[in-house]
């Protein structure tokens, strides 16, 4: 297995940092649906505080993998795609790293403006102000989110099916589509 990036796949640090942002990811949307519709009590105070550590875990590698942007090249864009589906495939990556901004920004303003602190993550969620603005801001920004990420993944998966291996790039091999 190669541990430098190639051509046509990233580098297995950068593979791994993205398998693991996308565990983070798949883990925090539910977790913060469940969370704030429970009744104040011990598990609801537990997933906060799971939530929390989660979303800074995932702040803090993002800020990696965007400094190694520069230091490691991105492979090339996979073949065969048009001028539209090109821009399509930067564009969501890039609103991939820049939607989490401002939805990181806003979950930690929510906590910050409650009084409450981020690290430890404990948290007393009945003390969280559900009228604040960043509050609507994350339930926004966490929707927003939601949809790039499903445009992400329904992306690699059509171009998988049908064009060719684009997984591979990222370290999954499953093959792609015969030309």
């Amino acid at each position: 297995m190669r541990s430098r990036p190639t051509p046509t796949t990233y580098g297995r640090l950068t593979q791994a940092l993205h398998w693991v942002s996308t565990v983070l990811i798949v883990a925090l949307f539910p977790l913060g649906m469940v969370m704030v519709r429970l009744a104040d009590g011990a598990l609801k105070t537990t997933l906060y505080g799971v939530h929390i550590a989660a979303g800074l875990l995932l702040a803090a590698l993002t800020l990696i993998r965007l400094v190694g942007r520069f230091v490691e090249p991105a492979p090339a864009t996979p073949g065969g795609m048009s001028r539209p589906r090109r821009i399509a495939f930067h564009g969501v990556h890039v609103l991939l790293y820049l939607v989490l901004v401002p939805l990181t920004a806003s979950g930690v303003a929510m906590l910050l403006a409650s009084g409450l602190s981020l690290w430890p993550p404990a948290v007393v969620p009945s003390a969280i102000l559900h009228d604040l603005g960043p509050r609507v801001g994350h339930d926004i920004g966490s929707k927003v989110y939601m949809v790039i990420v499903v445009v992400h993944i329904a992306g690699a998966l059509l171009y998988q099916r049908f064009k060719g291996d684009v997984l591979r790039r990222i370290g999954v091999a499953l093959g792609g589509a015969q030309g």
